[in-house]
């Protein structure tokens, strides 16, 4: 009786680190993916922001022209 008990208790022993193990491994691939989403994400808001402000600075180009014509043409017609 007395055998039996150890070797239910290595086994035991054995078979929650193996558990224990699988387990972790699991954990740290969920980890990777998330991690992996979490960055994808980011990256394609940095993105979007990018061209947002790629667009913001072309329209303000667009403007500037606009005034410098509108001053010129104020200009012009002060002189006359």
């Amino acid at each position: 009786m007395d055998t039996f008990t150890t070797v239910l208790s290595v086994f035991s022993t054995v078979c929650a680190i193996v558990f224990g193990y699988i387990a972790f491994v699991r954990n740290r691939d969920k980890d990777k993916e998330s991690n992996v989403k979490h960055d994808a994400t980011v990256l394609t808001e940095i993105g979007y922001i990018k061209a947002n402000t790629d667009e913001i600075k072309a329209e303000q180009k667009e403007q500037r022209k606009k005034i410098c014509l509108w001053q010129n043409t104020r200009r012009r017609l002060r002189y006359i």
